[in-house]
């Protein structure tokens, strides 16, 4: 199995301590380089399958476009209308207007808006009515995917206390870790139990993929999820990654 990851991937310390954990348990892999505005690598990958592919959004599709496999963990399932109808109310942004990008409108005055897709074309935002077109014309402007009009999902804004990411894979909650209080980014492995009583509790209801990672928050309506992402591009923030590369590395392919 090769490792195929990006380069400067994440966060400096999350990246080198991905790579040492790597070292550490035997890892074959190689770090790339993407050529900007293409599907190039540098080094190119010539190597058969079995693959992994840890990067960004555009490494994601040059593994799906190569067939890399396991490649990467990525489906219909990660679109925010089909996960938001399995978990129902216990999404953050339950009953979610779904819209076109170029249609986006509400009677709200400040939103919260996001992409349905989670190889996202921008990350989820708050936005008042006021800035929408000029938002709007920046995200295109800076978008090299967005050739399409993808859907979006608007809701109202919601108060989180604490937000925390989870990694699971094959129905455990390998690691994670709070990753926000309030709006300050805070790293902490330490996770209180509610927390992953809450997070079991959800993969026992429904999962996307074999693997994937599962973020959530404390609101004012207790816990809800905030999203879920692909495990092959997502932060680890405070996360045991030792215990991800082991997991991932006993998974049967």
């Amino acid at each position: 199995m090769l490792w195929v990851i990006q380069e400067n991937l994440f966060q400096e310390r999350e990246y080198e301590n991905f790579l040492d954990a790597c070292d550490r348990q035997g890892v074959n892999y190689r770090i790339v380089k993407i050529i900007p505005f293409s599907h190039e690598l540098v080094p190119e990958i010539i190597e058969p399958n079995p693959i992994w592919a840890f990067g960004s959004t555009a490494l994601v599709r040059i593994a799906q476009d190569r067939g890399w496999h396991p490649g990467v963990f990525h489906n219909n399932n990660f679109n925010f209308k089909v996960w938001s109808q399995a978990w129902g109310k216990n999404i953050l942004n339950y009953g979610a207007k779904i819209c076109a990008f170029s249609q986006i409108k509400t009677d709200l005055d400040i939103f919260f808006v996001r992409p349905c897709d989670d190889l996202k074309y921008f990350s989820g935002t708050v936005i008042d009515k006021e800035s929408l077109n000029a938002w709007r014309d920046e995200v295109l402007s800076r978008s090299n995917y967005l050739t399409k009009d993808p859907e979006v999902a608007i809701s109202s804004v919601k108060t989180i206390y604490k937000e925390f990411r989870f990694f699971v894979i094959d129905n455990n909650l390998v690691t994670g870790s709070l990753y926000k209080l309030g709006n300050k980014l805070c790293l902490d492995r330490n996770i209180e139990p509610d927390a992953n009583k809450f997070a079991s509790k959800m993969i026992e209801i429904w999962q996307p993929s074999r693997a994937f990672v599962l973020d959530i928050a404390i609101t004012e309506d207790n816990y809800k999820i905030v999203e879920v992402n692909c495990i092959n591009l997502a932060g680890f923030y405070a996360s045991d990654v030792g215990k991800l590369v082991n997991a991932m590395q006993e998974m049967i392919i």
